[in-house]
Formats: structure tokens, C-alpha cells, sequence
């Protein structure tokens, strides 16, 4: 059964009572249906960025909740969920209604767009009524959500909240800033990886073995393989392209036949992403496939060195591209925003270099560090209220507001535009 209430169900209310008082004609009869027929699309960018509609049965819906949202999370029948994202995306579609739905929790929704201060709301209570019983057990998040509540003022402590657990997905969630969100509301965050083909999380940390900077182990019922160019298994330690092997795989793209094939390789679906497994089997980002530059002869990922970048204290934001030097030869170029209060000058870019030195290999360090007012993409900082939690916002997003020095993002735009017309004259990219 199914109850949706505008009202708050808080812990002690007769939910069977209120069921059992339903209507009679709001029972539905069911549909007959095969477990493998197709249930729903969900578009995905794919390998590539071309967005398509991905093809799910309806057993995955059911494999999911099971796998993950109760072997996984332990969610039961006494959890209110609050997810960030939205429900027409496959990571809020799963959080807000299949999981709950799944193991007969309550799921915490709000029409329109959701802001840091609606979330704080929710987490404590204020809303929808201020009911303590009512507070959200389980946070679905992401790293821009996390780091837009702690930058906010209200933030609530761990007594001010009910929860039990965090989840974070969507992006790369740093150490630094996990250590710090666990010890504001005292809670354990819980870092996965998730794809649209394969529906939802089946990477991830768990209560028992939870690795900061790492997205875990795979979801039992999945199996992962690390593979390079010739689709060798590659040692650990060493960077390849994951292949996943799980019950909730997509039955394909739609009217995508080529593109079908170039991904579900048989039992097998080619993420685009890679990783490194370290010596106890946690797994961690090394970026898209088509991310990665090759610098002589070895390729360096450019999520690792903004990973790295993004830890140091002194820095806000940070973005590392590829970018042509004198001689033509794509080199990383990292973008960094720095946290107010902090001086971009030499002494600053000389202690950033030092600490990625002491943090790197050399031939994976920045050929230029540059210091900047926004990244490239990113518009003015803006008010905490006008933050979206879906993941949209920045991941520090109360600095001062600056205006974008035009000259930057020109030359930032024209970097990249030569990068790709380099690696499309030497065929780097398969001629896209």
C-alpha cells in the first residue's frame, strides 16, 4: 500500500489504522507483467555526452531496493528519506521512491526546486510542521549539497537532527570535506558511484567499512573488472576503465543500436569511468576515460590532481584541464579558487606546488597553477537561499561574489579549443 500524506507521518502515528481507513475504490488492481520487460527510460549522457534514453525492466527496480537500499543501508520500515536530487533523475528516482517503497519507509518530498535553507528545514524538523518524530533518518546527497550546508550559518549540529546516515553520490566527494560534514551533524557519510545504465549506486562504502576518499568496494551482487585499451584486467594500483557486471543493468539505449553495443558488451557495461583499486579492494576515481591526458607516455588523470588540490586548506574550488604549451603538447593546467581570506600571490602558488609535489608523482604535477575569481562554467557565487541542492551549486558557495574576468574565461575557452583540435589532428579521440 501506498499513502501519501501532506502532513508529516511522525514516529507513534497508527499508519495501519489510516491505511485500513482508506477508501475502497482507491484500490488499483495490479498489472500483469515479465520481470524483464521493459519498466521505464532514464536519459544518460553515456560514454560520450550524447544524451540517450536508457532502457530499464522492471525486476531492476526491485534488485536495486534490496541490494542496496536495505543489504546495503539497512533501510527499513522505521527510515524517512530526504534525497536531494530530483525524482526524474535515477539517483532521486531510487532514493525518494523505489527504496522506500522497497522496504515500506517514509520518503520527505517537496515540489519545486529545493534550497539550503529548505533543507535545513527538513533535516530539523521545522518542516513541513514542526514535528521532532518526523526528521529525516537517511540524507541522499551530494558533495555541493554538503558543502553548501556546512558553509551555511543555520547549520544544525548532530542534536538537532535525527539522522542515521548519509549517502553521497553524483560527484567526487573529497576526504576533507566528508571528515568535516561527519563531524558537524555526527554521522557516517557513506561515498558510492552510481551510472544511469546500471540504475543506481554499485560502488560503495558501507557502515561496517566506510574509507575516506575512496567510493568503496562493489555492492554485493555486482561484479567489477579494472581493464586497459586491449581489455586486459590490470593489476592493483594501477588506472583502467571499469566494466560492471550486476542484475540491474539497462536492457539497452533506444533506437541506439551502435551505441548499444559499444556499451553492454554481453554480461558486461562499459562505464567510461576509471579507477584504481588500492591492496584492500576500496576503489578509487581516476576520472572519465576521455578525461585523461597522456604525458609522457603515462596518463594522468585530472580528477587525481584536483583531488589532491582540493584537500589543501587554502583552497575553495579547483578545476584541472588540459592545455597546450609552446611546443603544442597537451599539458595539466590547474584553475584554482581560493577560500576568502587567503592571498593569491607567489607565496601562495609556491606553497600549492610544493604541496602537490610532496602529494604526487612529478610527471603528474600542473605545468601552470593559476589562480582565479570563478572557475570556467560557473557563474557569481550566490546566496545560500539560491542554492540548489541537486548539485547545481557550487561546492563553496558563500565567498564574495566576484565579477568573471572575461580575459580569463577567453583564454581558458581558446586552451581547450586548441587541445581539441590537437587530439582531433593526431586522432586522439577517435575523430569526434
Amino acid at each position: 500500500r501506498l499513502l501519501v500524506s501532506e502532513a508529516p507521518l511522525a514516529d507513534g502515528g497508527d499508519i495501519g489504522a489510516i491505511l485500513e481507513a482508506g477508501a475502497e475504490d482507491d484500490y488499483r488492481d495490479t498489472i500483469d507483467t515479465l520481470s524483464d520487460e521493459p519498466c521505464f527510460w532514464l536519459y544518460s549522457s553515456g560514454i560520450d555526452g550524447h544524451p540517450r534514453a536508457t532502457i530499464h525492466c522492471h525486476a531492476s527496480l526491485v534488485q536495486m531496493g534490496e541490494l542496496y537500499a536495505q543489504g546495503v543501508l539497512g533501510i527499513s520500515t522505521r527510515d524517512r528519506i530526504l534525497s536531494v536530487a530530483p525524482l526524474y533523475s535515477a539517483y532521486g528516482l531510487c532514493n525518494s521512491l523505489i527504496f522506500p517503497m522497497v522496504a515500506g519507509a517514509m520518503a520527505v518530498l517537496k515540489s519545486g526546486r529545493r534550497t539550503i535553507k529548505d533543507l535545513i528545514r527538513y533535516l530539523t524538523g521545522v518542516a513541513p510542521a514542526k514535528v521532532v518524530g518526523a526528521r529525516p533518518t537517511v540524507l541522499f546527497g551530494v558533495p555541493a549539497a554538503f558543502s553548501a550546508l556546512l558553509a551555511d550559518a543555520e547549520c544544525p549540529q548532530a542534536s538537532d537532527v535525527s539522522l542515521r546516515l548519509c549517502v553521497s553520490a553524483g560527484d567526487a566527494l573529497s576526504a576533507s570535506l566528508q571528515r568535516r560534514f561527519e563531524q558537524r551533524l555526527g554521522v557516517q557519510v557513506l561515498n558510492g558511484f552510481s551510472a544511469t545504465e546500471m540504475l543506481h549506486i554499485y560502488l560503495s562504502n558501507t557502515p561496517q567499512e566506510n574509507e575516506n576518499g575512496t567510493v568503496g568496494k562493489p555492492v554485493p551482487g555486482f561484479r567489477m573488472r579494472l581493464v586497459d585499451e586491449q581489455n586486459v584486467d590490470v593489476p592493483d594500483g594501477q588506472v583502467g576503465t571499469l566494466l560492471v557486471n550486476g542484475p540491474t543493468a539497462a536492457l539497452g539505449y533506444w533506437n541506439q543500436r551502435q551505441q548499444t553495443r559499444d556499451v553492454f558488451l554481453g554480461p558486461w557495461v562499459k562505464t567510461g569511468d576509471r579507477f584504481w583499486r588500492d591492496a584492500d579492494g576500496f576503489y578509487h576515481y581516476a576520472g572519465r576515460s576521455d578525461d585523461l591526458l597522456k604525458i609522457s607516455g603515462q596518463f594522468v588523470s585530472p580528477a587525481e590532481i584536483a583531488g589532491v588540490l582540493a584537500a589543501h586548506d587554502a583552497v575553495a574550488e579547483v578545476k584541472v584541464i588540459g592545455a597546450p604549451e609552446e611546443e603544442g603538447l597537451i599539458r595539466p593546467k590547474a584553475l584554482v579558487v581560493l577560500k576568502h581570506g587567503e592571498v593569491p600571490d607567489e607565496k601562495m602558488h609556491r606553497r600549492l606546488m610544493d604541496y602537490l609535489g610532496d602529494n604526487l608523482a612529478h610527471y603528474k604535477l600542473p605545468h601552470w597553477l593559476e589562480f582565479v575569481d570563478v572557475l570556467p562554467g560557473n557563474g557569481p557565487v550566490g546566496s545560500p537561499d539560491a542554492t540548489d541542492t541537486d548539485g547545481s551549486a557550487l561546492d563553496q558557495p558563500f565567498m564574495d561574489p566576484s565579477p568573471v574576468s572575461a580575459a580569463t574565461l577567453v583564454n581558458d575557452v581558446l586552451a581547450q579549443c586548441d587541445a581539441a583540435h590537437h587530439n582531433l589532428l593526431q586522432d586522439e579521440d577517435g575523430g569526434r
